[in-house]
């Protein structure tokens, strides 16, 4: 093998990392693309876009986890602001009054999604789907339940 006067071999100077100039063939290659300065529209038609990025799904999902579930806690919660606007005018018309046990099962039932909500957030925000999925379920369980047992003690008692 000859060597050059700088000391490398012919196949160095194609390889040369610290090298800041372009291969021929490549220097083609950039000059044919910057100097129409438009892409072409067949190749955009064709080539697919860009899948988005896992996390920004993730996060999607989540959301409408989240929303949708959301919406089951704020059915309970418009059914304890109902209650609370109606029984107090139909107790008043039979000619009565609710009683300190009464409001307070009035003001839980209202406030009793809110915390469960809350409560089901904050565990199954961090976790996958199906877990995400089964807290929110069990949130809302137990919400219906002290929904369904403030309505019973209030019209038992």
């Amino acid at each position: 093998m000859t060597e050059s006067t700088s000391g490398k071999t012919p196949a160095d100077t194609d390889i040369d990392a610290d090298a800041k100039t372009l291969l021929p063939a490549e220097a083609d290659i950039q000059d044919s693309s910057d100097s129409e300065g438009t892409t072409d529209p067949d190749l955009d038609a064709v080539a697919p876009s860009p899948a988005p990025p896992m996390g920004k799904l993730r996060r999607g999902i989540q959301i409408a986890i989240t929303v949708v579930f959301g919406l089951l806690f704020a059915y309970q919660v418009w059914g304890g602001v109902g209650s609370a606007i109606t029984l107090p005018r139909q107790v008043a018309a039979i000619g009565g009054s609710i009683s300190a046990l009464g409001w307070t099962m009035i003001i839980l039932s209202i406030v009793a999604p809110l915390v469960a909500f809350y409560v089901s957030y904050r565990v199954g925000r961090r976790r996958g789907w199906i877990s995400m999925i089964l807290t929110y379920l069990v949130g809302v369980a137990a919400s219906f339940a002290i929904a369904l047992s403030i309505a019973a003690a209030f019209f038992l008692t």
